[in-house]
C-alpha cells in the first residue's frame, strides 16, 4: 500500500500543478508544455495505479470475475477536476484556504487529544 499512497500523492500534486500551469501560464508555450507534461504524469500514475491496484490483484488471485469499472480512472479524473477548480482561485483565497485547513486540523487534534478514548482509560474499556 505504500506505493499506492505515493501514486495518489503524485496524482494530487501533478493535478494541482497542471491546473496552475493552465490557469496562470496557459498563454505561453512554456505553460502549455508544462500542462501537457503534468497531464501525461497524471495519466501515467492512473495507469500505474490500475496495474498495481490491490483490489485487482486480489480479485485475480481469487478467480473473481467482477471488478469495479473504471477504477482508478474515474476517481483520478475527479481529483484532476477538483484541483483544476482550486487552481483557479486567487493567491489570497488559496492562502486563506490553507490557513483554514491548518486551523481546523489544529483544533481537531487539540480536541481529540484531550477527549480520546485511548487517553481516558484505554481501549480495553471500550471493547
Amino acid at each position: 500500500f505504500g506505493s499506492l499512497k505515493f501514486l495518489i500523492s503524485c496524482t494530487n500534486v501533478l493535478s494541482f500543478a497542471c491546473g496552475i500551469s493552465v490557469t496562470k501560464f496557459g498563454d505561453s508555450w512554456l505553460g502549455v508544455v508544462l500542462s501537457l507534461a503534468c497531464f501525461a504524469g497524471v495519466c501515467k500514475t492512473a495507469h500505474r495505479m490500475h496495474r498495481e491496484c490491490p483490489e485487482r490483484v486480489a480479485a485475480e488471485a481469487a478467480g473473481d470475475t467482477f471488478r469495479t469499472p473504471l477504477l482508478p480512472f474515474l476517481p483520478c479524473a475527479a481529483i484532476f477536476v477538483n484541483w483544476y477548480l482550486v487552481a483557479q482561485l486567487s493567491l489570497g483565497v488559496l492562502g486563506l484556504l490553507l490557513l483554514y485547513f491548518a486551523l481546523a486540523t489544529a483544533l481537531y487534534f487539540g480536541w481529540s487529544i484531550k477527549h480520546s478514548v485511548g487517553n481516558n482509560g484505554g481501549w480495553g474499556k471500550v471493547e
